[in-house]
């Protein structure tokens, strides 16, 4: 074989396919591929275009191809394992990104990729250690930057979040998925205000940001604007019809009627065969309540019954996860808890004071928050950040760390001084 003409050729299909010009790639790169048969860069090539036009079965097949031709071809196990996880097919996609990674373990783009994966498969802890791999080899991948804010979030760890998330945004301010992350961050840390301006700054670079949308929807909501949360929300699924967390999301926000349009959507949604249980459980919870929202309480037990069922198997409940919660929350918070004080000589002192509403869930604690927030000299501060401050010292050992310090000599106590600064 003469590597000359083959060189010359497959660098003019590279141009032509860098310039998005896939059906004229693809004619050509096919024919190459019968003129030298036994090259597996054409192959990989072949992979690239069908993934750009949608045929991912195609895809992998090519990169099989490609890796029947040279087994130790790297960037080939990594475009497989990408297109694997596009279909579904996680278990498979994670062997691929190993083996690209066995070959070069410097691969950062590999380190990457099974970070996505691992974080697809519910493990977002082993998703943050293959992103911290991955930035060690190459600090200022945006990519990476990002998907380690997603997965730190997913953690419950928002401020380090925040702080990878912001770090990708001054390297590419104008990645709208660093700010639908960086909102969603700002959402757990109970700060919505700064959640809908990074979110309205994803959806001004993005319009058809599906999942933007609906996470504004949630923080319009929180901020105690219902009609705009719908609105966003009915945006999101005209983008993605199929977007099931969606239609979870608006069912809380809106009264149906018998003649809604979107319960028709849902049914003919959740009928498909391929459908992956986590859309089933939200569109099972959403049915559920447009259905009880129309009188047909029998159909939205069913319902309810169903999405307990998926979300029961999801969770793959353990009991002995609740005793240690629970023996937890009787260490931390005794009967012997510090009063929360404010030094007479501030500020805050002479003019306001904190008032904390405790009680167990559902036991009205949000009622009574809403009516004193209704006077005009109380301001309502919202609990999401207090959920956050109790996670935190779940997550740490408090008597090893906090309690350590004079400043801090409770938990409760840490929580409320970390709150009132918050207000």
């Amino acid at each position: 074989m003469n590597a000359g003409p083959f060189r010359q050729q497959i660098a003019g299909l590279m141009a032509l396919y860098k310039q998005g010009k896939l059906q004229e790639t693809l004619l050509q790169a096919e024919a190459l591929a019968k003129q030298f048969p036994n090259e597996p860069i054409t192959a990989n090539l072949l992979g690239a275009v069908y993934v750009g036009l949608g045929h991912l079965e195609q895809a992998a097949a090519s990169y099989s191809r490609a890796l029947q031709i040279k087994p130790d071809f790297a960037e080939a196990h990594n475009n497989l394992g990408d297109v694997l996880k596009s279909l579904g097919r996680l278990d498979e996609a994670v062997a691929s990104c190993r083996k690209a990674l066995q070959i070069r373990p410097d691969y950062a783009e590999a380190h990457s990729n099974l970070g996505d994966v691992l974080n697809c498969l519910g493990k977002p802890e082993e998703a943050v250690a293959s992103y911290g791999r991955d930035l060690q080899i190459k600090p200022d991948f945006v990519v990476a930057l990002n998907n380690l804010g997603a997965a730190l979030n997913d953690l419950g760890k928002p401020e380090e979040a925040v702080s990878s998330l912001t770090r990708a945004l001054q390297i590419k301010p104008d990645l709208a998925e660093a700010h639908n992350n960086l909102g969603t961050a700002f959402n757990i840390l109970g700060k919505p205000e700064e959640a809908e301006l990074s979110l309205t700054r994803a959806l001004q670079i993005k319009p058809d940001y599906a999942e933007a949308h609906n996470n504004l929807g949630a923080t319009l909501n929180d901020l105690g604007r219902p009609d705009e949360a719908e609105a966003s929300c009915n945006k999101a699924l005209q983008i993605d019809p199929a977007f099931a967390k969606a239609h979870r999301f608006l069912s809380t926000v809106k009264k149906y009627q018998d003649s809604d349009p979107q319960i028709h959507q849902m049914l003919k949604l959740i009928e498909r065969n391929n459908l992956p249980d986590e859309y089933r459980i939200h569109l099972n919870f959403a049915l559920a309540k447009a259905h009880e929202d129309v009188g047909d309480y029998d159909k939205a037990f069913s319902y309810y019954v169903e999405g307990n069922r998926l979300r029961k198997e999801e969770l793959n409940f353990e009991i002995s996860f609740s005793r240690k919660s629970f023996a937890k929350t009787k260490a931390t918070f005794t009967k012997d808890v510090p009063a929360l004080s404010v030094p007479e000589e501030s500020e805050l002192a002479k003019c306001q004071r904190p008032v904390f509403i405790l009680g167990m869930p559902r036991s009205g604690t949000t009622l009574v928050e809403q009516m004193l927030a209704s006077h005009s000299q109380v301001h309502g501060a919202r609990g999401a950040g207090i959920a956050w401050s109790v996670g935190q010292i779940y997550r740490m050992d408090l008597n090893a760390t906090l309690c350590r310090s004079a400043a801090v000599r409770s938990p409760v106590l840490f929580i409320g001084s970390q709150e009132t600064r918050g207000v």
